[in-house]
């Protein structure tokens, strides 16, 4: 998202039972931020089957420049209805395309399970953590 990265960090580590089946996904929250600004990412991984298969891919605050700046936090129930199908918001949006708003916008998004999940970057990961002799 930043051209320029300059810091990087583990904000949040949680499991958390997301689709109802009785195991726990795994929930990062990592801060990167450079020139103009600052992004929290958001990602869900399933842990079974011996790999880190990646859900999800969002972020949960972005403050860039004067383009954009929101925050959204997990609803966890409504996320729970649909067994881990979508991944469901509360998104606080202050200001977007320049625009700064008297009061900020709530809304409520769900993403589809796989959105912003990179295939390829997945796989690497995967033969990275795999056993040894597997990679």
């Amino acid at each position: 998202m930043l051209e320029t990265q300059h810091h990087a960090s583990l904000e949040k580590v949680e499991l958390l039972d997301l689709t109802g089946g009785g195991a726990d996904e795994l929930v990062i929250e990592s801060d990167v931020g450079g020139g103009g600004g600052g992004s929290i990412g958001f990602r869900v991984f399933d842990l079974g089957h011996g790999r880190f298969e990646e859900l999800l891919q969002a972020y949960s605050d972005v403050e860039y420049m004067d383009q954009e700046g929101y925050t959204q936090a997990l609803d966890v129930a409504r996320t729970m209805q649909s067994h881990g199908q979508r991944f469901c918001f509360s998104k606080t949006t202050r200001f977007e395309k320049g625009e700064w708003f008297n009061a900020p916008r709530v809304t409520h998004p769900c993403y589809e399970r796989g959105h912003g999940v990179d295939a390829k970057e997945t796989s690497e990961r995967n033969k990275r953590l795999g056993p040894p002799g597997t990679r």
